[in-house]
C-alpha cells in the first residue's frame, strides 16, 4: 500500500548512476540545437494516447480495461497545454469493444480505432523455427518446476499471433505518428496510465525547462486500488518500468518485433541507453537480441511519474523480483489462453466433426453412381466382396483371445513385442529375451497362434467395419452398414466385450503389469482413423444409434486421456521418426471425430514441428534412412503424413507445404522419394524385398495437389489394389 507523504521538493527518484559505457553527453550542444531549430518557436502543447487492449486473464480482471477507461474519465484532472486522446486497439470481445467505444463518444473523447480482423488473424502461423531444440514442443505433459520457461517457450511460439492482437508497439508507433502532427510532445502510453495533478505538473515543468531533449522518461507506480490516487497528498515511493514521452522530431520508435509480454517498451530503453533493472533481465535464446544504441543514445531526461491503475490482480502487484516472475508467469498464460480461444473458435468455424476425413465423399459419389454394372464396377464388386465375407465372419472382440494380458484384465489388449521371448530358464518366463529378427509365434499377423492376441482380430474389426460402411456408400444396401455397426459395438461399445481405452499391452516386452517400455504398440491402432470414417458413414445410414454415437465418444475421450497421460504414450509422442508421426494421426484422428477443436490446433502444431524435425532441405527422412529397411520405413512415414495433410487439409490448415527454415516438406519429400525410388536404384539399405505398387499411392497424393486434378479411380484400383497391413495404406486408398 502506498503511504501518503507531503511532496519532496525533488522530482520522482532520480536514475541510477549510468553505466561506464554511457555517452557524455554535450548539454550545450543540444541547447545550441534546439535553440537554432524551428521546433523551438512552437508552443509547449502535448499530446497523451492512452491505449486501450485486451482484458487478458489472469494477469487481469475481465473489464478491468474498461473501468479503468471511466475511472480517468472520471476522476483525471484536466492537464494543462495537454489533448487527451485515446487508441482502441484490436479488441476481440466485440461486446467489450463497442461498451469501451461507446464510453469515449459519451464523453467526447477522441481515438484512434485498430480493429480486431479475424480473418486477418487466422492467416498468421506459428513462430517454430527460433529455438534451438525444437524437439521439446513434442512434450505432452509439463513438469511443475520448468512452468515459468515452459510457459515463455509456449507464448514465444504464438509470437507473431501476439504481435496481431496485442499490437503493443504498433498501436504506440500508430499514436506517435499520428501524434507529431498534432502536438509538439507526444505521450504514447498505456490505457491504465493515470496522472494526477501534481504527477502532470512536474512532467510538464520538466520538459519546458529542458525541451532540448527529444526523450522524457516517465517512472511509472503500480496502483494497488484506484482510490489511492483521490486521496490527498498522494505520492508513489516505489516505481517501475518507465513510460516513454517523445519530441515530435524524435527519429526513434518501438520495434514491433518486441510483442506483449517480452519487453516491447524495454526494448527502446536499451537502445535509448536508460540504465534501469532490465538491464539485469535474463535474455533467453529464442529471444531477440538485445538491440544495439542508437545515435540519440543518453540524450533523454527523467521527469515526473505515472501511476499505472489496478488490473483486477490485486497480488500480481509487488514490486521486485517476486512480483516480476508472478506477473510474468500469469502474462504468459494470460497470452496464451487468449490466443488458443481465437484459434479454438477459428479451427471450430472449420472443422465439421462428421466430415470424412480419410476417405472423399466425391470418390463415393461416384462409386454409387457407377453401381456393380457402371464403369467403376470392379471396384464396386471387390468392395462388396469384401463386406460380404466380413458378414461371414462375424464380429470380433478382446474376448476373443485365448490368452490373457499381464493385467488379468481379459478386456485389456495385449500383442507381445515380437522379438521378445519368455526366459526359458525361469519359471514365470521372466525376464524376457531379446532376439533380434526372431519372431515369437502368435506374433504374425493371421500367423498360426495369432489367435492367442488380439493383434489379428483387431485388424479384422477394422477392415471388415471399413468395407461394410464403403459397401454401403457404394450400394445403399443397409445390411452392409448394420454388421459394420456390430462390429463397432462389440469392439468399443458394448460394456462386456469392448476393449479397455488404453494400448497397456501392446508389444509388450514382458508380462509386468507395470512395465511400462513397451510404448512402441501405440502404433497397432494407427488405422483408427480409417475405422472413425467408417463409423461416420455408419452414423449417416442410421446404424449407430445416439447411445452408441455417445459410448464411442466416451471410449474415444478415455483413450485420448490416456494418450495424454502414460508414460508409454508420452515417450511414443517424443519419438522423431514414424512412431511419433502415427501418434499425432492418432490424436487428429480422435480430435476432429469429437470434434476438439483445441487438441486439433495442439496436434497440428505439433505436426508441424516433426516437419521442421523429419524433413531434411532436399525432402530426405534421415530417421527413416537409417533403418535396414530404409525404403519400407520411408514409405511408411510418408503414408501418415498424408492421412495427417488431408486431416489437415479438411480442416482449413496446409500442412502439405509447411517446411522450416531450413528443412523439407511433405510434398519435397514426397517428390525426393518417387524421384530416388525405383527397382533398379535406391542407395540406402532395403534388406527385405519391397512392394514396388507401394509408390503408386505416394505418386498419386503428389498429383491430387495440382490444380483441377481428377483421379481416375478404376486406372488406380488396377495398378495398386490391394496392400499389406502393415504398409500403413488405407484400404481401398484411392477412395
Amino acid at each position: 500500500m502506498h503511504r501518503l507523504l507531503a511532496p519532496p521538493k525533488s522530482v520522482a527518484p532520480p536514475p541510477p548512476p549510468p553505466p561506464p559505457s554511457q555517452p557524455v553527453i554535450d548539454i550545450e550542444k543540444l541547447q545550441r540545437k534546439y535553440a537554432e531549430s524551428s521546433l523551438s518557436l512552437e508552443p509547449d502543447r502535448f499530446v497523451l494516447y492512452r491505449i486501450i487492449g485486451n482484458d487478458l486473464y489472469p494477469r487481469h480482471s475481465l473489464g478491468m480495461s474498461r473501468a479503468n477507461v471511466q475511472f480517468i474519465l472520471q476522476h483525471e484532472p484536466v492537464l494543462a497545454d495537454c489533448e487527451k486522446r485515446w487508441v482502441v486497439n484490436r479488441i476481440v470481445d466485440a461486446a467489450e469493444e463497442r461498451a469501451i467505444i461507446e464510453l469515449l463518444e459519451q464523453h467526447g473523447q477522441s481515438f484512434l480505432h485498430i480493429p480486431f480482423a479475424c480473418a486477418e488473424y487466422a492467416e498468421i502461423g506459428w513462430d517454430l523455427d527460433c529455438f534451438a531444440e525444437p524437439a521439446f514442443l513434442l512434450n505432452l505433459p509439463v513438469v511443475a518446476s520448468q512452468l515459468e520457461r515452459h510457459l515463455l517457450r509456449e507464448a514465444r511460439t504464438r509470437h507473431s499471433k501476439n504481435a496481431y492482437v496485442m499490437n503493443n508497439n504498433g498501436a504506440r508507433n500508430a499514436a506517435l505518428r499520428v501524434g507529431r502532427g498534432v502536438a509538439k510532445w507526444v505521450l504514447p502510453w498505456d490505457g491504465n496510465c493515470f496522472l494526477t495533478q501534481t504527477a502532470w505538473d512536474e512532467i510538464r515543468a520538466a520538459v519546458l525547462a529542458q525541451p532540448y531533449f527529444r526523450y522524457f522518461v516517465v517512472p511509472m507506480a503500480r496502483t494497488v486500488a484506484n482510490g489511492h490516487l483521490l486521496e490527498p497528498g498522494y505520492r508513489p515511493q516505489e516505481f517501475d518500468e518507465p513510460q516513454i514521452l517523445f519530441r515530435r522530431d524524435a527519429p526513434e520508435e518501438f520495434d514491433p518485433r518486441y510483442v506483449y509480454g517480452r519487453r516491447p517498451k524495454v526494448e527502446l530503453l536499451w537502445r535509448l541507453g536508460v540504465p534501469g533493472p532490465w538491464d539485469s533481465w535474463g535474455h533467453a535464446t529464442w529471444d531477440w537480441p538485445k538491440p544495439s544504441r542508437v545515435f540519440d543514445t543518453g540524450q533523454y531526461a527523467t521527469c515526473g511519474w505515472v501511476n499505472r491503475l489496478e488490473s483486477g490482480q490485486h497480488e500480481l502487484e509487488q514490486i521486485g523480483f517476486h512480483g516480476r516472475q508472478r506477473r510474468g508467469e500469469a502474462r504468459s498464460s494470460a497470452i496464451i489462453m487468449a490466443l488458443e480461444r481465437l484459434d479454438e473458435g477459428i479451427m471450430r468455424e472449420r472443422l465439421d466433426p462428421a466430415r470424412l476425413m480419410v476417405y472423399r465423399d466425391s470418390a463415393l459419389d461416384q462409386l454409387r453412381a457407377s453401381g456393380e454394372s457402371g464403369p467403376l464396377g470392379e471396384i464396386v464388386t471387390s468392395i462388396v466382396a469384401a463386406a460380404r465375407g466380413a458378414i461371414a465372419h462375424g464380429t470380433f472382440s478382446v474376448l476373443d483371445k485365448t490368452g490373457c494380458a499381464p493385467s488379468g484384465d481379459r478386456q485389456d489388449y495385449w500383442h507381445p513385442a515380437p522379438y521378445w521371448w519368455p526366459n526359458p530358464d525361469s519359471p514365470d518366463g521372466m525376464p524376457y529375451i531379446h532376439r533380434e529378427g526372431e519372431r515369437r509365434p502368435g506374433t504374425e499377423l493371421y500367423g498360426p497362434g495369432s489367435e492367442e492376441f488380439d493383434r489379428s482380430n483387431l485388424q479384422r474389426m477394422t477392415e471388415g467395419a471399413t468395407v461394410c460402411a464403403l459397401a454401403w456408400a457404394a450400394t445403399g444396401e443397409r445390411r452392409y452398414a448394420e454388421h459394420g455397426g456390430a462390429l463397432i459395438r462389440r469392439w468399443f461399445i458394448d460394456p462386456d466385450s469392448r476393449m479397455n481405452p488404453n494400448m497397456r499391452f501392446a508389444q509388450a516386452q514382458s508380462r509386468a503389469v507395470d512395465d511400462e517400455r513397451n510404448r512402441f504398440g501405440i502404433i497397432e491402432l494407427r488405422e483408427l482413423p480409417v475405422l472413425l470414417d467408417a463409423a461416420r458413414l455408419m452414423e449417416r445410414a442410421g446404424c449407430l444409434a445416439a447411445t452408441d454415437r455417445a459410448a464411442l465418444r466416451e471410449w474415444l475421450t478415455a483413450y485420448r486421456d490416456w494418450l495424454f497421460t502414460s508414460k508409454q504414450a508420452v515417450a511414443e509422442c517424443r519419438r522423431p521418426n514414424n512412431h511419433g508421426t502415427f501418434f499425432d494421426l492418432q490424436m487428429a484422428a480422435i480430435a476432429a471425430y469429437l470434434g476438439d477443436a483445441s487438441l486439433l490446433n495442439a496436434t497440428f502444431r505439433r505436426c508441424r514441428v516433426r516437419i521442421n524435425l523429419q524433413f531434411e532441405a532436399d525432402g530426405a527422412q534421415p530417421q527413416e534412412l537409417r533403418r535396414l529397411n530404409s525404403l519400407h520405413y520411408c514409405c511408411f512415414n510418408l503414408q501418415a503424413w498424408i492421412s495427417l495433410a488431408t486431416h489437415g487439409a479438411r480442416c482449413g490448415e496446409d500442412l502439405w507445404h509447411h517446411r522450416s527454415a531450413t528443412g523439407g516438406s511433405i510434398v519435397d519429400s514426397l517428390e525426393w522419394l518417387t524421384a530416388s525410388a525405383t527397382p533398379s536404384h535406391w542407395s540406402y539399405p532395403q534388406s527385405d524385398p519391397f512392394e514396388w505398387k507401394r509408390l503408386v499411392p505416394l505418386t498419386a497424393a503428389l498429383a491430387r495437389l495440382a490444380p483441377n486434378h481428377a483421379d481416375d479411380l478404376r486406372e488406380l484400383h488396377r495398378s495398386s489394389p490391394e496392400h499389406s497391413p502393415h504398409y500403413g495404406i488405407p484400404i481401398h486408398w484411392y477412395l
